[in-house]
């Protein structure tokens, strides 16, 4: 299922609405057993079908922008100095349990690659910025009580693959990348990707 909430008013039991909004450039295929609490917005000329939605299906009336992650967005005002202990040269990556915690600021690294039980946290509001792929698997997980807290902005095509079993809370901007969600774990964020796709168990908020 999808639905909304408002981190700021609480946790997600506390403030769960019906605000989500999906949206698309193309049409959007819902699969049978799932409710959308909120819009789903196909692009213009095309439709939504399938599934439960509490909300709107009407069509764009002009296609979305979403404008690409460019270098220049980073080439300065950035540190990795605070996270150099868990870089493999310009990789954030951990295939242990272990917990590796992200001071506020910008960074830059190449891939994101999380597995085993690692647990990413944001202490503080953090901008990650990827030149390469995300990819997070088996039980890793990010932990932050406000999702935009960790926004993780991914230059050219990615890919981006959230399979985990553990919940992640943070904001993807991928507007050239594929975005598979195929976790059993629950997500919490925004997340903007060239194609995205849904399976799975996991729910949206």
């Amino acid at each position: 299922s999808v639905d909304s909430y408002i981190a700021a008013d609480g946790d997600y039991g506390s403030s769960k609405g019906t605000r989500a909004a999906v949206m698309s450039n193309g049409p959007i295929y819902i699969g049978s057993n799932v409710t959308i609490a909120g819009d789903v917005r196909p692009g213009p000329g095309h439709a939504a079908t399938g599934g439960t939605v509490t909300g709107s299906r009407q069509s764009l009336p002009h296609p979305i922008q979403w404008p690409p992650v460019t270098a220049g967005e980073y080439a300065s005002g950035y540190d990795n100095g605070p996270i150099s202990a868990y870089l493999s040269g310009n990789n954030l990556t951990s295939s242990t349990d272990g917990l590796i915690i992200l001071p506020a600021g910008t960074y830059v690294v190449h891939n994101l690659n999380l597995s085993g039980q690692t647990e990413l946290r944001a202490a503080g509001q953090v901008v990650l910025y990827v030149t390469g792929l995300v990819r997070m698997a088996g039980g890793s997980s990010t932990v932050s009580s406000i999702p935009g807290d960790l926004e993780i902005r991914v230059v050219g095509n990615g890919p981006v693959t959230l399979t985990g079993t553990s919940d992640f809370h943070g904001h993807i901007y991928a507007p050239e990348a594929r975005v598979d969600l195929a976790g059993t774990g629950a997500v919490y964020g925004m997340f903007v990707g060239k194609t995205m796709e849904m399976v799975g168990t996991s729910d949206a908020h």
